[in-house]
C-alpha cells in the first residue's frame, strides 16, 4: 500500500498542474483531489487527536457552489479509516478538531486569518494559493502555467515540485510528515533542535 502511494506520489510530480483556460479548471480540481488524497497517506496526526480514531475529516474553505471540490473523496477509505468532506464558507465555520483544512485560492483574503484561527491545533493546513506557506500555512500545491510560472517553457525532462512544506508549522501542530513525501517537496524553514518526528 504505501509502495504504491510512494509510486502515485511520484507520478503526480511529475503530471502537469497547470490553470491555463477554462477546460483546464476541472483538470486542475480532478489532480487536486489526487494530490490530497495521496499526500494524506503520508501524514499522521497525534493519538490524542480528538477526532473519531475511524475517520478523517477535511474541512474545505471555499466561496458557495464550491462544493464540487473533493466530493469524489468523500466516504473513500484512507489507511483504515474514513474519510469525511466538510464544506464551509467563511472562516467562522473552521473547526479546530478537523484533521485538515484546505483552502481553496479563491479564499485567499481568509488564508491568514484561518491559519490564526487554527494555531495551537493539530490540523493540518494546505491549499493552492500561491505563497500560501508564506502566510503561515503548512503544505502549498504548487500550481505551473503551461509556459512556466514566470513565463518560461519549461524544458524537457524538467522534474518539479509540487508541494511546498512550512516544516516548522508541521512540528507545531504535532504533526508527522513522512520522509518519503519531504523528499518530493520543496521544505521551507528547519527542524528545530531536538525535534525528529519526521520519520
Amino acid at each position: 500500500m504505501v509502495l504504491c502511494a510512494v509510486l502515485g506520489l511520484a507520478l503526480l510530480v511529475t503530471a502537469p498542474f497547470t490553470e491555463s483556460s477554462p477546460r483546464a479548471q476541472t483538470q486542475h480540481q480532478e489532480l487536486l483531489d489526487l494530490y490530497l488524497y495521496h499526500f494524506l497517506l503520508f501524514v499522521d496526526w497525534p493519538v490524542e487527536h480528538p477526532a473519531s480514531a475511524k475517520t478523517i475529516t477535511l474541512g474545505v474553505l471555499g466561496r458557495p457552489g464550491a462544493s464540487l471540490l473533493f466530493k469524489h473523496l468523500h466516504g473513500k477509505p484512507i489507511r483504515g479509516k474514513t474519510l469525511f468532506v466538510h464544506h464551509v464558507t467563511c472562516v467562522t465555520e473552521i473547526d479546530r478538531d478537523w484533521n485538515v483544512l484546505f483552502i481553496r485560492r479563491s479564499n485567499r483574503s481568509e488564508a491568514a486569518e484561518a491559519v490564526r484561527r487554527l494555531k495551537g491545533s493539530h490540523c493540518l493546513t494546505v491549499s493552492d494559493i500561491a505563497d500560501f506557506t508564506k502566510l503561515g500555512g503548512m503544505v502549498e500545491f504548487v500550481v505551473t502555467h503551461r509556459n512556466g510560472p514566470s513565463g518560461e517553457a519549461h524544458k524537457e525532462g524538467r522534474t518539479t515540485k509540487r508541494f511546498r512544506i512550512h516544516l516548522n508549522a508541521v512540528l507545531e501542530a504535532e504533526l508527522r510528515i513522512r520522509s518519503r513525501l519531504l523528499r518530493l517537496s520543496d521544505i521551507q524553514g528547519n527542524v528545530p533542535d531536538g525535534k525528529t518526528n519526521l520519520p
